[in-house]
C-alpha cells in the first residue's frame, strides 16, 4: 500500500514538474531566430537598394546621374550593419543579426543626416562605377552604393581606413555614421 502511494506521489510531482515547465517555456518570450532575422535583413536591404524615385514620391532630379539614395554596408565580425539614406530624409539601419531603426525622417537630427548623407554622395559618384551587383561587405570592409535614375554606383574601402579620416570616402563614410549618432541619441533620450 505505501508503495502505491509512494508511486502515485512521485507521479504527481512529475506531471506537476511537467505543467510548471510548460508554463515557464510558454511565458518566455521567444528570441528572434537567427535565419529569420537575417532573412528580414536581406528583405529591407533588397528593398533599399531597388529603390526608385517613383517608388518613394521623390521629386524629378536636375539630371539622371543625381543621388536620390545611399546605403552604406559594413562588414562586423558579427555580421553587417546597412545604413541607409534618401533624399526625402528617411533613414534606416539594418542588423544582419537583427534589430536596427526603420524611417527616421519624423526626427529633424535624423532626417538632416539623411538628406546630408545623399547630398555628400553627390560628390563621390562621378568618381564610382556603375554597378548591377551587390555583394554583403566583408568584415573589416564598408561598401557604398549610391542610387540614381540611371542605377546604382559602387565605391568600397576598408572601414578602418575610413574611420580614421585616410580614405577618400571618408567623409562620405562620416555622413552616415551621423545617421547612427541620431539615431542613438535618439534611443537614448525615448528611453
Amino acid at each position: 500500500m505505501i508503495r502505491i502511494f509512494i508511486f502515485f506521489l512521485a507521479l504527481v510531482i512529475v506531471a506537476w514538474i511537467i505543467l510548471r515547465i510548460r508554463e515557464q517555456i510558454r511565458s518566455t518570450p521567444a528570441e528572434p531566430h537567427p535565419q529569420s532575422a537575417l532573412s528580414t535583413w536581406f528583405g529591407l536591404r533588397d528593398m533599399a537598394l531597388q529603390a526608385s524615385r517613383s517608388k518613394l514620391s521623390l521629386a524629378p532630379a536636375t539630371s539622371p546621374s543625381e543621388p536620390f539614395g545611399v546605403v552604406m554596408e559594413t562588414g562586423l565580425d558579427t555580421g553587417t550593419a546597412t545604413v541607409v539614406g534618401f533624399a526625402d530624409g528617411s533613414a534606416s539601419i539594418y542588423l544582419s543579426s537583427g534589430g536596427g531603426f526603420i524611417g527616421g525622417h519624423g526626427q529633424q537630427p535624423i532626417r538632416r543626416a539623411a538628406q546630408n548623407f545623399v547630398v555628400t554622395a553627390r560628390n563621390f559618384q562621378p568618381y564610382m562605377h556603375a554597378t548591377s551587383e551587390f555583394p554583403v561587405a566583408d568584415a573589416g570592409r564598408t561598401i557604398f552604393y549610391v542610387l540614381t535614375d540611371e542605377g546604382a554606383y559602387t565605391d568600397s574601402a576598408l572601414t578602418e581606413e575610413l574611420a580614421e579620416g585616410n580614405h577618400k570616402l571618408s567623409s562620405l563614410f562620416n555622413a552616415g555614421q551621423e545617421i547612427v549618432t541620431r539615431y542613438r541619441m535618439w534611443d537614448e533620450f525615448r528611453r
